[in-house]
C-alpha cells in the first residue's frame, strides 16, 4: 500500500494546546471520551463501516503533530490508497469501565484517537475518545449526523476547508495588515491595565487562604429572553457583563480583566471536524454611576469592536 504524507501547519489555538500538553503526556484533560448505548438491533459491522467513512471524509482526525527540529510545529495527515481505521469490535459481560477505557495519548506522534465498538450480553456500545486538539464542541454534531448518514448507505462528501487548510489561511492573515490593526487595537487597550482581576484572597494569621462560595441561582429563561431583547444584547452578553461586574465587586477594582472565548468558525468550516475554539482577553470598566443595563448595553458596544 502506498501512502501519501501531507503536511500542514498548524493553528495559534492548536499549537497552544499541543505545547500544553507535551508537559504532561500522561494526563487526560485533553482527552474527549464519548460512550453512547446503541440500539437493539444496531448492526455493528455495518456501524464500522460508518465509522471508516466518516473518518475517512473528515480526515483531520487522523492527523498526528511532529515539533520539528527548529521548534515548530506541523500537522502531518497520513492518506493511503487502501485505508484502514482501527474499529475494535469487543465482547464483553460487563458493563463498560469509563476508568479503564480512557488512557492518556501519551505518544506524541502517534493516533490521536481510538474507537471501540463494545458487545455486551445485553447492550452494545460505543466508545470513541478523541484529543481535543481535532475535536471541539461544534465537531460533535458534524460527526454524529455524518455517523447516522453513513450508517443508512449515504456517500459522504469531503470537506471542502480542513482544518489543516484553515491553519495555513490563518498564517497568512497573520501577516496582514487587518492583524496588525487588531493587534495594535488590543495593545492599545490592555497597555494602561496593570489590575489583577481575581477576587481578594481571604488572609488568616497571616496566610493568604481561599474561600469558595457557591450561590445557586434560579432565572427565569423566558424573562431572561425577554430582558436581554428588551437591552438588544446576547444571552452570552449578559452573562459575560454580569460576569465582570461580579469580579470587580469581589476584587474592589473599577477595572476587570478575564479571558472569554467563542468558537472561532466561520461559514467555510461550519461542516469541518477540528479544533477551532479560539481565547480573547474581555476589559470592563465601571464607573459606578451607571445602572447593570446601562453597562450592558456600554459592554455591547465594546464587545463588537
Amino acid at each position: 500500500m502506498s501512502i501519501t504524507i501531507r503536511r500542514y501547519p498548524v493553528s495559534m489555538t492548536e499549537l497552544g494546546m499541543y505545547l500544553e500538553w507535551r508537559k504532561n503526556p500522561q494526563g487526560t484533560a485533553y482527552n474527549l471520551p464519548f460512550l453512547f448505548p446503541l440500539p437493539e438491533g444496531t448492526d455493528l459491522d455495518r456501524l464500522k463501516s460508518a465509522l471508516q467513512q466518516v473518518f475517512l471524509a473528515h480526515r483531520n482526525i487522523l492527523a498526528r503533530f511532529q515539533m520539528e527540529v527548529g521548534g515548530s510545529v506541523t500537522r502531518l495527515v497520513l492518506e493511503g490508497d487502501d485505508d484502514e481505521i482501527p474499529v475494535h469490535i469487543q465482547e464483553s459481560r460487563c458493563e463498560p469501565d469509563l476508568g479503564k477505557l480512557i488512557q492518556p495519548f501519551s505518544d506524541l506522534d502517534g493516533e490521536l484517537y481510538r474507537l471501540h465498538i463494545i458487545s455486551g450480553t445485553e447492550k452494545a456500545y460505543l466508545f470513541m475518545d478523541i484529543h481535543h486538539i481535532l475535536f471541539d464542541g461544534a465537531s460533535t454534531p458534524v460527526f454524529m449526523r455524518d455517523l447516522n448518514r453513513a450508517y443508512a448507505g449515504e456517500t459522504l462528501k469531503s470537506e471542502d476547508v480542513t482544518a489543516g487548510d484553515y491553519a495555513g489561511l490563518e498564517q497568512k492573515a497573520r501577516n496582514t495588515e487587518a492583524f496588525a490593526a487588531a493587534k495594535a487595537w488590543y495593545d492599545g487597550l490592555l497597555s494602561d491595565v496593570e489590575i489583577s482581576s481575581a477576587p481578594i484572597h481571604d488572609k488568616e494569621e497571616g496566610k493568604e487562604a481561599n474561600t469558595w462560595l457557591t450561590i445557586p441561582l434560579d432565572i427565569d429563561a423566558k424573562q431572561l429572553s425577554s430582558y436581554t431583547h428588551t437591552l438588544g444584547i446576547k444571552t452570552s452578553t449578559f452573562f459575560s457583563g454580569v460576569y465582570g461586574y461580579l469580579l470587580s465587586r469581589f476584587s474592589g477594582t473599577k477595572e476587570t480583566l478575564y479571558a472569554s472565548i467563542h468558537s472561532g468558525r466561520t461559514g467555510e468550516i461550519a461542516e469541518t471536524i477540528g479544533m477551532f475554539v479560539q481565547t480573547f482577553p474581555v476589559l470592563e470598566r465601571f464607573d459606578g454611576k451607571e445602572s447593570i443595563a446601562e453597562h450592558l448595553s456600554k459592554f455591547l458596544k465594546a464587545s463588537a469592536r
